[in-house]
């Protein structure tokens, strides 16, 4: 396996530091949360975009996955979209693509609240959106990963990993995919064996995380159990690291967090199962069919 690591758990202005962090480890990996760079992501100039991708792959990295698809994007929703939703979602398919980032994962609790809709209606509703997603994601060369977020976290659909894992089946396309959320399995007290398991042909993409992305390390996630699981279902996995930015010191915290990362997920301590020198970027074999 090989590890990513989220910018959602820095600040712009740390960047440099935590990349030579990262760098000095043997990651070479990065996912991104499109905001933190765009004003409007779906907006975003092909001069910006390719500033970004170029900063990234100038320090040794390789965008491996985009979050926070809708952060900051109010009014919209799964279950009542015009079509709005659909399109921005497309768009950042596009700049995923040109970020050169294969996988996107579709969090966003508050635009899936099903508040109102019935089982039947909202199974419908949500295959047919990601099924015309998947085609989009198709056309950029990008996988959309579905990913189950708990009620604690404000979300009534897709809450547990089963029912995001139904959804992806039910929608049946090779560019529609599931997020396995380590943070989630834990917060719905689910068997992490078992949901590796039975779930890994489906999987495109892993977030390490913690019950309110805490610090990894500093919740109940069973980190431990996942990584045994993916050694043996899903060995060429690219794990992300997802944690929000902490209280104490942004890079202390990533520091803390990647020890952690590294000793349970990363082969990067010991060599590569892939033959690569720890120094050299790495692309893809995960099979997620995005252009890296």
């Amino acid at each position: 396996m090989r590890l990513s690591f989220s910018n959602i758990a820095w600040t712009p202005e740390e960047e440099a530091d935590v990349a030579a962090l990262l760098a000095d480890a043997g990651v070479r990996h990065v996912d991104i949360a499109p905001a933190k760079y765009f004003a409007d992501p779906a907006a975003a100039s092909a001069a910006d975009v390719e500033r970004v991708r170029r900063w990234w792959t100038d320090r040794g990295f390789v965008i491996a996955g985009m979050q926070a698809l809708l952060f900051g994007v109010p009014g919209l929703n799964l279950f009542t979209d015009d079509g709005t939703m659909l399109t921005r979602l497309s768009r950042l398919c596009a700049l995923g693509a040109d970020l050169g980032a294969g996988a996107l994962t579709f969090g966003s609790p508050r635009q899936r609240d099903r508040t109102g809709v019935d089982d039947t209606s909202a199974q419908r509703i949500a295959v047919d959106f990601f099924r015309r997603l998947g085609d989009e994601a198709g056309r950029a060369g990008v996988v959309m990963c579905l990913e189950a977020n708990p009620e604690s976290y404000g979300c009534n659909f897709m809450v547990r990993t089963d029912e995001a894992a139904a959804i992806v089946r039910a929608v049946d396309h090779p560019a529609v995919r599931l997020q396995l959320d380590v943070g989630a399995i834990a917060a719905n007290h689910e068997d992490a064996t078992r949901t590796v398991e039975a779930y890994a042909a489906l999987v495109g993409h892993v977030h390490a995380s913690e019950p309110g992305l805490v610090v990894l390390g500093d919740g109940s996630a069973p980190h431990g159990e996942v990584a045994a699981a993916l050694r043996r279902y899903r060995p060429g996995s690219i794990v992300t690291v997802e944690m929000a930015a902490s209280r104490e010191p942004h890079l202390e915290a990533v520091a803390r967090a990647l020890r952690l990362a590294t000793a349970v997920y990363g082969d990067i301590a010991v060599g590569r199962a892939d033959g690569q020198k720890p120094s050299e970027p790495v692309r893809s074999t995960d099979g997620m069919g995005g252009r890296r």
